[in-house]
């Protein structure tokens, strides 16, 4: 709901609970709300916060068997693939550039074009992936 401000110092902190509010003092407030955070300096009153979302795309596979070892790729839009104990391994690459964030939390959409890429791009520098499942495309946005 906002902040008690004093001068230029944040002094307390307002929280909805349905219909009440409460203000809880602060010393400190620590925004953390990642590539989002910058909403938060309206709410507090505060000066503009200059952080900017990357939207990152990726993929889910499994292989017919479980790998083991993470692996960075260098070129190629620098693909990173993470493999899980379950079988299934991330995939992760093509990031866009760094932007003001226009997409709210949870409202992330996936570029079907962005996944396919990532998925065409494995498949083509490692065998293990060729017979590969998607299980799932998704799309995140990192704080810069």
């Amino acid at each position: 709901d906002g902040g008690g401000v004093a001068g230029d110092r944040v002094r307390a902190v307002r929280v909805r609970v349905g219909e009440r509010v409460q203000e809880m003092p602060a010393r400190a407030v620590v925004v953390a709300m990642g590539p989002w955070s910058g909403k938060a300096a309206n709410w507090l009153r505060m000066p503009k916060l200059n952080v900017f979302g990357q939207k990152y795309h990726s993929v889910l596979m499994r292989p017919n068997r479980v790998l083991s070892q993470a692996v960075f790729f260098q070129g190629l839009g620098d693909p990173e693939v993470y493999p899980r104990p379950d079988g299934e391994v991330y995939v992760t690459g093509f990031p866009d550039s760094p932007e003001p964030m226009r997409e709210e939390p949870g409202q992330v959409q996936v570029r079907p074009e962005v996944a396919q890429r990532l998925v065409k791009t494995i498949r083509q520098i490692s065998s293990e992936f060729v017979d590969a499942p998607v299980v799932l495309e998704q799309a995140c946005h990192l704080p810069i």
